[in-house]
């Protein structure tokens, strides 16, 4: 793999600080559930609201003037196109939960096209495309999930006790390993 450097590919993910989920003393009690039990939707609608900043192979893709993102949502959003374009080929639209963000992702050789369409939609002559390699935009996906727990388990550690988020990254993960195992079979 060619070396490649922060400035070339990082996320960052800013906390929204009027979304109350953020607050320390935040706690689901106030859906009348328990840390463990809080509902996906709502980790996809409502919890959790990030800014987002993006950049993969030196191309910034940050969204515009959109608003803000539950921050488990734009991991997922980041994570499964890659997954089914490498299964499937053709193209991939992923929209957020919260129809704020609308992407296109195509794979073409060992380069990914990804398209925001706001973006193409305001700027017909730039297009709201970049093309980025397979290993860049897997290393901002990992920076993505890192960060994601990182923010959640810092702002309230009672999380890890959730089973949908504890396991977000291996359930991620398995669909990568499948993947491989496909491929190797196909080869044999």
């Amino acid at each position: 793999m060619n070396e490649i450097t922060k400035e070339r590919n990082y996320i960052n993910f800013f906390p929204f600080s009027r979304n109350e989920s953020w607050r320390a003393d935040w706690s689901p009690e106030s859906m009348s559930v328990d840390w463990g039990d809080i509902d996906e939707w709502s980790l996809l609608y409502d919890l959790f609201e990030v800014e987002v900043e993006i950049v993969i192979g030196g191309q910034d893709f940050t969204p515009v003037g959109r608003g803000l993102f539950p921050i488990v949502d734009y991991v997922i959003i980041l994570s499964f196109p890659l997954l089914t374009l490498l299964r499937e080929g053709g193209h991939v639209e992923a929209i957020s939960s919260n129809g704020i963000a609308f992407y296109v992702f195509a794979l073409e050789g060992d380069t990914v096209i990804m398209t925001d369409l706001d973006k193409a939609m305001a700027d017909p002559e730039r297009g709201g495309s970049i093309q980025v390699s397979i290993d860049d935009y897997r290393i901002v996906k990992e920076q993505a999930m890192d960060k994601m727990y990182s923010l959640l388990y810092g702002a309230h550690p009672e999380l890890r006790r959730h089973k949908y988020i504890a396991e977000l990254r291996e359930s991620l993960a398995e669909h990568d390993k499948a993947y491989v195992c496909d491929n190797i079979d196909s080869v044999n």
